[in-house]
């Protein structure tokens, strides 16, 4: 019996390594994890968020240095994080894992 506990348990384990987010994409999740743990980067993070859904898709050289200035704020880790998200399919493990510590750092935002 309990070879076969074990033997499941294993399968399991190997399962969940499977579905593991890749190398660039927990670095890109512990990256937003520890912005939401830090006041003074969340409220950054916010302004961001603002001002690139206000501009949307319109050029404006204002917006976008403003922009540029708090990624800047926000270090090249995050910049980093942010990157690496680009081009992900949400549906993937890697995507929904990435959109969840994504969503949990906007949702902090006023």
């Amino acid at each position: 019996m309990k070879r076969i506990l074990a033997a499941y348990v294993a399968i399991g384990f190997g399962a969940m390594a499977v579905w593991a987010a890749s190398p660039q994409i927990e670095a890109a999740i512990k990256t937003l994890n520890a912005t939401a743990a830090d006041p003074a980067k969340v409220q950054l993070f916010c302004a961001l968020n603002k001002v690139m859904m206000a501009v949307g898709d319109k050029q404006d050289p204002a917006a976008e240095k403003e922009i540029e200035d708090l990624f800047d704020k926000l270090g090249d880790d995050f910049e980093a994080a942010w990157t690496a998200g680009e081009g992900l399919d949400e549906n993937s493990p890697d995507g929904k894992e990435y959109n969840a510590a994504l969503e949990a750092l906007e949702d902090k935002c006023p």
